[in-house]
Formats: C-alpha cells, structure tokens, sequence
C-alpha cells in the first residue's frame, strides 16, 4: 500500500473517533429531548456507528501495539508530545481568552498524572501493556478476555458504573477495549462470513434498540438514562460487534491485506497521529470553543454536522504537524539524540534502580535541596500572613492552618516555589556574572 493511502486510511479513522468524542458533549444537544421524534432516532444511529468505529479502531490499535516493541524513547517522546499540546493550549488560552489558570498549567505539564488527556495516556499505557500480553498463554489469554467482557456485561445489564469504567473514553475503559485487540491479536478465525453475519446481526439488533429506546426512556423515566445504556463505549453488544469485525480483518482479503500494512508499518504512523489527534481533541479550550460555536450560530442539523467533520479534518492536520515540527526540530537541535542518550540510561530492571537513584542524586542533590528548601520557604509565608493557627474559609468551617495550606492550596503553594525558585536561579546566576566581571576588572 502507498503512503497516501495509509494516511488517508489513518485519517479517515482519526475523523471518527474525533467525531465521536466531541458530538455526544451533554452541553451540546443536537435536538433537545422534547423534540423525540426521527430526528433523535437519526441521531442514535449514528452515535451507535460511530461507538462501533471507535471501538474497532481502539482494538486495531491494540493489535499494532504488539507489534511494537518496548522502546523507552516512543514512550518520552509520547509524552513530550502531550506535555507540548498542553503547553500550547494554555498559551492559546492566554493570548487569545486573555485567561490563564495555574491549574490549567499544572494539567499540561503533567498530563498523564493529572489524568488531563485520558485517551492519549491509555495509548502510551497501551504500548507498554501490550508486549506482556502477548506472552500470556492461551489459556491465561481466554480468562483475561472473559473477565474483561463479562466487565462490560454487568455494567450493561444493571446500567450502573460498577468497575470505574465512566463514559468510555477514560484510561480504565479504553486501556481494556486495546487489551481485547492485543489478546486477539493472533487469532485466526474459521468463517469470516459466520462473523461478519453475526457482527450484522448484532449491530442491526442494537441500532434498532437505540432508535426506539430514546421514547422508551423518556415515556417511562422522562429521562434518557434508559437511553443512554444502548448508545455507549461501554456498551456490550457494541463491544461484540466491534470485536468480531476486528477478527474479520485478520482474515484474508483485499480489505484485510490493506488494514495490515497499516497495522504493519514500521514508522508507527497510526499511533502517533492518533496519540496527536486525541491529545489535541481532549483539550477543553477547543471542545468548548467547538461547541459554542456549534449550539450557539448553527440550528441546523447538517450544518452542525457538517462543522463537526471540518472540525475533526482540522484537528487532525494539526496534530499531524506537530508531530513533525517536533520530530525536525529535535533532530536539527541534536535534541533528540541527547534524549536517545538519556533514556538509554534509565533503569530497565527493578535491581538497576537503586545505583541509578544514587548516582542520580549524586549529580542533582544540590537542584533538590534548592527546590525543596523553595517548596518550604513557600509553606512559610503561606503561615506568616495569618496570625492564627486556626484557619476558618467558610462560616462552618475551621481548619488547621498548616493542613489547610499544604492540602487545599497546593496550586498557590508549587507557584510560589516557581516563583521562589526563578528569583533563587536568577541570584546565583547574577553573583557568577558578577564574580567573573570582578575577576577580570580586579588590578593584579
């Protein structure tokens, strides 16, 4: 398969599974409730296409990952990638809202941590996860998918959040969904035509239940929680479905020779302009700059959907781009082998991590205790400006002062020891300047 068309393949999935992430926003109704009529029934149909979409593309993806083997590099540059959306999301936000939060600068420096791009860090979780599952053994295999499968069932049948799966799109749900195409990733089914009628079958079934579901839900709950269980990423009968089209791909045929040359490449292209695209679609400027836009110009159903598709076109050329501005830039500043360099020097075992912790605070002990004496000396002056050890923010409330300020403001808190510690960089860099500048001036 060329190039192009692997792209375009790749770029055609990426639309989806932006598409499905951002049309199905709860401030975003596409026809309120009131209005139950084709126009919903339409609109479920579609959400159920699209969840099957995202759902195959995930456990192709899971396949992928097997094939890649367990190479530190891809999983800092996968995070440098997201550090670096967040980066310019938040100077986005700054310049063009003329809002910033510190929080929302926390999120982007530490996206994984603060869970701030769910499906960009069940991705990277992914690669890592993947190479151990291959090497279970069959049977170990079969019990794993069952337990995963029958996960989904339970939430399905009681409609009730039972394992922290959520909406779908989190790290839990969407680490399982790659799981199940890791797990199958060598299986060789009999029938593909047995599968394919039983995929049609099964989503024909589940269209039809999420068409009729909406009035059933409403007329007996005047809710859509009803609703709501049939058109999910959590969704068992979708997961199935899904499921049993990613076996049909591993089939022989034209379709199937084509899915694994992209499945198959080596530069890994799927992976990393997904990883971009879903980074890029979790920020919450852009989905609610999108879905402003969208509920408060256009009242046209096409129009709206139409705006949604250039949208997910937009997002994924930029997350495509940046990808390879940064892939250029750390080649052209030798970057990128200093960090070759530098993650060949991690621990790759648990017995290498004590002598590499020891030779890393040989080499860094003084940066630590600047930046913790700073964290401490922020705690300080957070104590100083109140002349009381009882702290009492809310009428009904009181706290100790220390508990408070060390637990409720740690935004304040990490801040102020930026804050501190620039100020403490700025002084010792200025008294070596100096230092120099008098050595030079100084009469011998």
């Amino acid at each position: 398969m060329s190039r192009t068309l692997r792209r375009t393949l790749i770029g055609l999935a990426s639309i989806l599974l932006v598409m499905n992430l951002w049309m199905w926003d709860g401030r975003l109704p596409f026809v309120g409730y009131q209005e139950n009529n084709a126009h919903m029934m339409i609109l479920q149909l579609i959400h159920v296409v699209l969840i099957v979409s995202e759902l195959l593309i995930l456990m192709l993806l899971g396949r992928m990952m097997t094939r890649l083997r367990l190479a530190k590099v891809r999983i800092v540059s996968s995070w440098l990638l997201m550090v670096t959306i967040g980066v310019l999301a938040v100077l986005l936000d700054l310049f063009w809202k003329k809002s910033f939060q510190f929080s929302s600068l926390l999120d982007a420096v530490m996206p994984i941590t603060r869970n701030a791009m769910p499906l960009a860090t069940a991705l990277i979780l992914g690669g890592v996860s993947s190479r151990w599952l291959v090497d279970l053994k069959l049977n170990q295999r079969i019990g794993l998918i069952l337990a995963i499968l029958l996960m989904f069932l339970t939430t399905t049948v009681y409609n009730r959040d039972l394992w922290g799966l959520g909406s779908g799109n989190t790290i839990l749900s969407t680490l399982l969904i790659l799981s199940l195409g890791a797990l199958t990733a060598e299986w060789r089914p009999q029938s593909k035509r047995k599968l394919l009628l039983a995929a049609g079958g099964l989503l024909a079934a589940t269209g039809v239940m999420a068409m009729i579901m909406p009035k059933i839900s409403i007329m007996l709950h005047n809710d859509m929680s009803t609703a709501s269980r049939i058109a999910s990423l959590n969704n068992f009968c979708l997961i199935i479905v899904a499921l049993l089209l990613s076996l049909a791909l591993i089939m022989p045929g034209r379709l199937a020779a084509e899915v694994e040359s992209v499945v198959s490449d080596r530069h890994n292209e799927a992976y990393w302009i997904t990883l971009g695209t879903v980074a890029i679609a979790q920020q919450p400027l852009l989905e609610q700059h999108f879905i402003g836009l969208a509920a408060g110009h256009f009242e046209n159903l096409i129009v709206k959907m139409g705006l949604l598709l250039a949208s997910a076109v937009i997002v994924i050329i930029a997350g495509g781009l940046l990808r390879w501005v940064g892939k250029w830039l750390l080649e052209r500043t030798g970057l990128m082998r200093r960090l070759n360099n530098w993650v060949a020097a991690l621990p790759t075992s648990l017995g290498q991590c004590w002598p590499w912790l020891k030779q890393w605070w040989q080499r860094n002990w003084s940066t630590v205790l600047l930046w913790g004496s700073c964290y401490v000396l922020a705690v300080a002056s957070f104590l100083l400006m109140n002349s009381s050890w009882r702290l009492e923010p809310n009428a009904d409330a009181s706290y100790n002062l220390l508990i408070y300020t060390v637990f409720a403001c740690q935004n304040m808190l990490l801040l102020t020891t930026i804050l501190y510690g620039l100020i403490a960089r700025c002084c010792r860099h200025c008294s070596i300047a100096t230092g120099q500048l008098w050595e030079r001036l100084r009469p011998w």
